[in-house]
Formats: structure tokens, sequence, C-alpha cells
């Protein structure tokens, strides 16, 4: 009950912080919630294009951002809530990012309640994990998509070790469809996709397999390494050195 308390209490504190705390500066302010405004104020989803075609344009229908690339994903869900508000408003942006948290605090709990963890201790990582400060920073200061790819990715972890310990479908499923939502948060979100296949193959394969196959990526990194390593570009990525 004290932990129950002390959870709900953080909550309570970081619910505060997202009412009365105005819209935090650079990439939320840049980045994020740019377009949620444009989109809530004109009642419309306009597009956002690069900076060429933004000044070619004479409708005065589209806008542009440094990161007009990005997916859409998280700026949906600020909009959302602004809906529901019927108005643009900086708190209603934010409230998503306290539905995003509690989300990740009771699938940790229920995920370690599956794995056979005893309540109480359960509880206590669940506490540990919501008290960490950079996370309660991200939702204290709401508008940035990092924690909402922490906890996509961070739930798609556990899921993937729950499949890989005992086999259930469901919770391969659910890795997968949480690793796959990965790039729908963030550009880099395909960085943490590509962890996946290592592990999976870390997974399946045992003994000898396994040794072999570590043993050649260590080897091709080092040839790769003494090589002078290698650089190209990825598309709506950046470059990969």
């Amino acid at each position: 009950m004290v932990l129950l308390l002390w959870l709900g209490w953080r909550l309570v504190d970081l619910a505060q912080e997202i009412w009365w705390q105005p819209l935090y500066p650079w990439d939320a302010w840049t980045t994020w919630m740019v377009r949620p405004r444009v989109w809530s104020e004109w009642h419309r989803l306009l597009p956002f294009v690069d900076p060429r075609r933004w000044l070619a344009d004479t409708t005065g229908s589209v806008y542009t951002i440094d990161a007009w690339t990005y997916p859409y994903t998280v700026p949906l869900l600020a909009l959302w809530s602004t809906l529901a508000y019927g108005a643009w408003n900086e708190t209603a942006a934010n409230l998503p990012w306290l539905g995003v948290v509690l989300a990740l605090g009771l699938g940790f709990y229920g995920q370690a309640r599956l794995w056979g963890v005893a309540p109480l201790t359960a509880l206590i990582f669940t506490w540990l994990l919501l008290s960490l400060p950079l996370l309660d920073t991200h939702v204290a200061l709401a508008g940035y998509a990092d924690l909402w790819l922490a906890t996509v990715f961070g739930l798609a972890v556990i899921a993937f070790f729950q499949w890989a310990r005992d086999g259930d479908h469901r919770q391969g499923w659910l890795a997968l469809l949480l690793a796959l939502a990965c790039p729908s948060i963030k550009l880099e979100g395909m960085v943490w996709l590509l962890l996946f296949p290592p592990a999976l193959l870390a997974a399946r394969l045992r003994g000898w397999w396994l040794l072999a196959l570590a043993g050649t990526v260590l080897a091709l990194g080092w040839v790769w390494w003494l090589t002078g390593g290698v650089e190209f570009s990825i598309p709506g990525l950046g470059e990969f050195r």
C-alpha cells in the first residue's frame, strides 16, 4: 500500500506539472508540436513538405519544418486529446504523455507477474522504473517522442523475452507488433528495430551454431575495422559509418 500510494502521488505530481507547465521548447517547439498545432487551428491534416516545395507553394495550405520527414504518430497523439478539448490547448496536447508512462508501468508490472515474480517484488521494480529521473523528466516536460519510443521498444523487448522463454505465441505477436511500431514513432526507431534479428538468432540458435555465428560476426567486424570501415547513406535516416 505504501508503494502504491507513493506511485500514485508521483503520478499526481507529474499530472500537475503537465497542467501548469507550458509547452517546453527545443524539439517540442520545432518538431513534435508544430503539426498538431497547425492541424488543430485549421481542423484539417494539412501536409508538411520539404522547404523547396513550401517556398514554391502559393496557396498557403502547406507547411514545413526541419523534421518534415518524421512520422505522424506522436503529433497525431497530441492532436487527439486536443480535439477532445475542442481547441488548441497545450495541457490537453501533453496529457497523452501521462498516459504513456502509466501504460509503461502497468505493462511492466503485468509482464513481471506473468514471468512469475511475486507481487511485492514486481511492484518494487515498477516503482524503481517509474522513479527514474530522466523518465519522469520526459513526462513533466512533455512534448518529445523519446518516452513513446522507450515505452514501445521496452515493452517489445519484454514480450520478446517472454516468447523466447516459453514460446507463447501471444507474446511473440505482441513483440512483433511493438517492434514494428518503433519506426512509426521516430525515424531512429528503425535502428532499434534492427536489434531484434540478432536477438532472434541468439534465442533460436544453440551450442556450436551460436558460437560459430558470434565468431563469424566478430571476425567480419574486425576485418571491417582493419580495412577502414564503411560509410554509406540510408534514405530517410542519414549516414551509416
